[in-house]
């Protein structure tokens, strides 16, 4: 009997151990995986530099005749089609990039950091561009619906 009983304690004594040290090992884990708030803030910043810059100063080579949307307009005749159908069209290519981005990292393959940079900063680009032509549409209606998100 003492034999079972410290055979079954000797058992329960291993399992415990491998659970701290499981334990152990996930806690390590999670502090790998936590992301300061000034890597956080760095990233943000780095991105919000590199909007300005695509859609300030380097956008200038996409418009013509002090339109913003010139090229989507374009599309939009050529495609007969709302100009934010050829926005997506055009924003597609990134999103599917970015899918592809999500495949690797499950498969264990981290993209390059300059095409990742390229292809998210691209699609965000996108969406604030998208945002922007909804807000054109609204002001050639008279309507400005800022005014009414600010005042809220």
């Amino acid at each position: 009997m003492l034999k079972v009983w410290l055979y079954t304690t000797l058992f329960m004594y291993k399992l415990f151990l491998k659970f701290k040290h499981k334990q152990k090992l996930m806690s390590k884990a999670q502090q790998r995986s936590k992301m300061s708030e000034e890597d956080f803030m760095e990233v943000l910043n780095s991105r919000l530099q590199m909007i300005r810059y695509t859609l300030g100063e380097k956008a200038k080579e996409y418009a013509r005749n002090d339109d913003r949307m010139h090229n989507f307009n374009r599309a939009s005749e050529a495609r007969r089609k709302p100009r934010e159908v050829c926005l997506q069209g055009m924003a597609d290519k990134h999103w599917i990039s970015i899918l592809d981005m999500v495949d690797d990292i499950e498969n264990g393959k981290l993209p390059d950091i300059d095409y990742m940079e390229e292809k998210i900063g691209d699609a965000i680009n996108y969406l604030i561009l998208f945002e922007a032509s909804i807000i054109d549409r609204y002001n050639k209606q008279g309507d400005t619906p800022y005014e009414k998100i600010f005042k809220e």
